[in-house]
């Protein structure tokens, strides 16, 4: 059986709630490979690469998470998603 895709707020609501739940800060390279492998369990449509080139556009070392940045990282994840998923 297919798995029902997920609509955007789906999907931006377990990239936030992952982040928030860890207290993931993706600046940090030990968050970033944890909050990879999460997301990659919940959402296992997307790469693990796509996940880290994603979160490496829009985090830099040792930079906090804004959620402007969280909020570009999602649309862009959703992007890879609703590409792979249809």
């Amino acid at each position: 059986m297919k798995k029902k895709m997920l609509n955007r707020k789906q999907f931006c609501d377990i990239v936030d709630e992952t982040i928030l739940i860890n207290a993931f800060n993706l600046g940090e390279y030990q968050d970033k490979y944890y909050f990879q492998k999460k997301l990659k369990e919940l959402v296992p449509e997307l790469s693990e690469k796509e996940i880290y080139s994603t979160i490496d556009k829009y985090f830099s070392k040792d930079q906090e998470s804004s959620k402007t940045q969280v909020k570009h990282l999602c649309e862009e994840l959703y992007q890879i998603y609703q590409t792979k998923a249809k």
